[in-house]
């Protein structure tokens, strides 16, 4: 496989900008992205700079969308979306900022909806293989064991097993 010429350091800025100004993107990302374009490390650096003193990046701004698209539309829990800021190397500081708009979302309802949803295509018969499939998939979307129990157990105290 052969190897991409590194690109100039205008026409990568150019393109990384028009990328950052078409969705919202952290500065973790752009960097990755002037990695794959070849540039070197003081080049990736200036142009960085650049970005976020032209408000193309903004790690907050980016920080509190990312929290609150990924609860809204993907069903994340706070500590699944606190896990991937992390991994995004958002600050410390900005996450916790971030995480401020869960207050405003009904976080218990989405989780309630989500697990309803789940338990209709479920066919278990067991009440304690169904409780401990629900669990693990709630806590996979990011959701504490003490938030996900008394929903699961209320939903399978309204459960004939009967119909399975």
């Amino acid at each position: 496989m052969q190897r991409r010429q590194p690109l100039d350091y205008n026409i990568a800025l150019d393109r990384v900008s028009q990328w950052c100004a078409a969705s919202e993107h952290c500065a973790s990302e752009v960097e990755k992205r002037l990695v794959s374009y070849g540039l070197e490390e003081k080049d990736r650096a200036r142009a960085i700079a650049w970005l976020i003193e032209n408000r193309f990046v903004d790690d907050e701004r980016f920080a509190t969308y990312f929290v609150r698209d990924k609860h809204r539309f993907s069903g994340w829990g706070p500590q699944k979306i606190r896990y991937q800021l992390q991994l995004k190397r958002i600050q410390p500081d900005i996450i916790s900022k971030a995480m401020l708009e869960l207050e405003d979302l009904p976080t218990d309802d989405n989780l309630r909806s989500m697990l309803e949803a789940k338990l209709r295509t479920k066919k278990e018969t067991d009440p304690w293989k169904l409780k401990a499939s629900l669990v693990r998939f709630a806590v996979s979307r990011g959701y504490a064991y003490d938030d996900i129990l008394p929903i699961v157990e209320d939903l399978l105290s309204n459960r004939d097993y009967t119909d399975c």
